[in-house]
């Protein structure tokens, strides 16, 4: 009988150790799960320490009053990509001019009544910002264009934007008397070499086209659909034909259609 009670207290204290072993385990598990992640094969790592050297470096600064290092990696700021410079000599100025009283204008405003099948007014660009020009439209240009010495590759060329009063805007560009002939029912455009010239002459057409052709005017001929446009914005701008095309310069009027007094 003594030692059925002995056998049987010995089997308690073996079950009761399993069960202190076995929540003592249990504890250390959720330890470890707390303080570690799964990696790619789904075990447990340890989890990841602040460096000691940070850690040891914050603790000092902020002992002595000072701010804790950041441990942040600062950003990159992308440095900004600059525009190209221009080629030396090449032709960086140039102004639309108008006709009057024997001298060249200036202009980036103009305005005058537009009357169907008449002319608006013819608009030279020359490779100057002055006010205004003496002399004829040859040694004007010529005096102005030879101030630059890298003009080989350089042309002119023209770009409209017609506002209409419904809202609608037509842009386009012009640099052949083939670009020209586009929207031809709202306003009339006729190109002009002054330069390469003799004599009388017309505006161009597209066989009168020859490399050393140089557009140095433009003139604007109303039609029956004046009425429609609020105003033109003409730009005059030098761009170069090699490759690759870039405009170099430019110059703006803004063309209206004055009212009748």
């Amino acid at each position: 009988m003594k030692k059925t009670d002995l056998n049987t207290k010995g089997c308690c204290r073996i079950t009761r150790a399993a069960q202190i072993l076995f929540i003592i385990t249990f504890i250390l598990c959720i330890f470890a799960s707390c303080g570690g992640s799964q990696n790619d094969n789904g075990l447990i790592t340890p989890p990841t320490l602040p460096n000691s050297n940070i850690a040891s470096q914050t603790a000092a600064s902020t002992a002595e009053g000072g701010s804790a290092i950041s441990t942040e990696v600062p950003t990159t700021v992308p440095t900004p990509t600059a525009m190209p410079t221009p080629e030396p000599g090449t032709p960086d100025t140039l102004g639309l001019y108008i006709a009057e009283n024997g001298r060249r204008i200036l202009v980036d405003e103009f305005s005058s009544e537009w009357v169907a099948g008449s002319d608006i007014d013819c608009f030279e660009a020359i490779a100057s910002k002055e006010p205004t020009l003496s002399g004829s439209f040859a040694d004007i240009w010529n005096t102005a264009w030879n101030k630059f010495t890298n003009t080989k590759n350089v042309k002119i060329g023209y770009s409209l934007n017609i506002k209409l009063k419904s809202g609608e805007n037509i842009s386009y560009d012009v640099k052949t008397p083939a670009d020209a002939q586009q929207n031809r029912d709202y306003i009339e455009v006729y190109l002009y070499d002054d330069i390469h010239v003799s004599g009388w002459y017309s505006h161009l057409e597209d066989s009168d086209i020859k490399e050393d052709t140089v557009i140095t005017s433009i003139k604007l001929t109303a039609t029956q659909k004046q009425s429609e446009i609020s105003s033109i914005e003409l730009t005059a701008y030098l761009y170069t034909t090699d490759m690759p095309q870039r405009v170099i310069s430019s110059a703006k009027v803004d063309v209206f259609n004055r009212p009748a007094s």
